[in-house]
């Protein structure tokens, strides 16, 4: 129940959990603010709950990839049993550390091939991919589906992952392939383009605070934890989020540290992972009145043409 929990992004921390209080501190390690949408914010999630759930001590940091040595070396120092680490920036500058700390155990989260990875097998490190690209190309396919005026608008587009923006296209041009539609994908400011479906990714500053003077009626394909849950959006935008696409990061993580727990941490290549929607990496998520027959088929599908590795 605690993985469903985590994974689905759809539950309260629970604020009077009785909890026996273990000594263990788990430390997260993030490039920058830890509410940030999509892997930042799904990270942190599960940290609050591995302490809510399993009575362990927390460190929530941020870091930079060139002073990333200097903060894990002060983290082992306050005891941290596991370092967590969020960010495909972290992926060179983490594997010097990894090795200059053997009795520490590190989970890297990603969303970009771990190339340092190749040829070897750190025992004390595991890596959990997400693969943007492929939860881009369901973004995509999901949206293109929806969209009447076969206009979907990539929404935060100075920060969207590049991997994630070509799958939005692909994803697209599959859907458009097999309705014989062609949609197009906007990066513009988004008040000023006719979509009607709209695609945030790690930011949601360019939402429309409200829907009063928006061109067209529209809908939300979000990305991280469920934008439904998110108390800032106003209510007029939050009633037209369709969905999520969910990273399941938080059934990863307390794994890793339930199992660090029982001193079975699995770490090197046997304990890595890559994250999609056909390896139940990736959830989308179903708050609304989603026809899932036929769109989990179609998604399902849609992912099973695409294989993806570790590297």
């Amino acid at each position: 129940m605690v993985a469903t929990l985590a994974a689905s992004g759809c539950s309260s921390l629970p604020a009077d959990a009785p909890i026996t209080a273990v000594d263990y501190r788990a430390c997260l390690v993030l490039e920058d603010d830890e509410n940030r949408p999509g892997l930042n914010e799904t990270s942190t999630y599960a940290v609050n709950q591995a302490v809510v759930t399993y009575g362990v001590k927390k460190t929530i940091s941020t870091s930079t990839p060139q002073k990333l040595a200097t903060a894990v070396k002060k983290l082992v120092k306050s005891e941290c049993r596991v370092m967590i680490v969020v960010g495909s920036a972290f992926t060179t500058s983490l594997a010097p550390a990894v090795a200059s700390n053997p009795e520490t155990n590190f989970l890297l989260i990603t969303d970009a091939k771990f190339d340092t990875f190749t040829g070897t097998d750190i025992q004390n490190l595991a890596v959990h991919r997400i693969d943007l690209y492929e939860a881009g190309l369901l973004a995509g396919n999901l949206a293109a589906s929806l969209s009447e005026a076969n206009e979907i608008s990539a929404v935060c587009a100075n920060t969207m992952n590049e991997n994630y923006l070509q799958g939005l296209r692909a994803g697209a041009a599959e859907f458009d392939l097999s309705a014989e539609t062609s949609t197009t994908i906007s990066t513009e400011f988004i008040l000023q383009s006719g979509s009607d479906v709209l695609l945030p990714f790690g930011c949601l500053d360019e939402l429309p605070t409200d829907t009063i003077g928006f061109r067209i009626p529209f809908i939300i394909i979000g990305f991280g934890r469920d934008l439904y849950l998110n108390k800032n959006l106003a209510e007029s935008v939050r009633s037209r989020i369709h969905s999520t696409l969910i990273p399941q990061i938080g059934a990863k993580i307390l794994e890793v540290i339930a199992s660090d727990l029982e001193n079975d941490f699995i770490g090197g290549l046997v304990g890595s992972t890559v994250g999609t929607f056909g390896t139940g990496g990736i959830a989308l998520g179903d708050e609304h009145e989603i026809p899932w027959d036929t769109t989990q088929e179609r998604l399902a599908g849609l992912a099973s043409k695409y294989e993806v590795s570790l590297n």
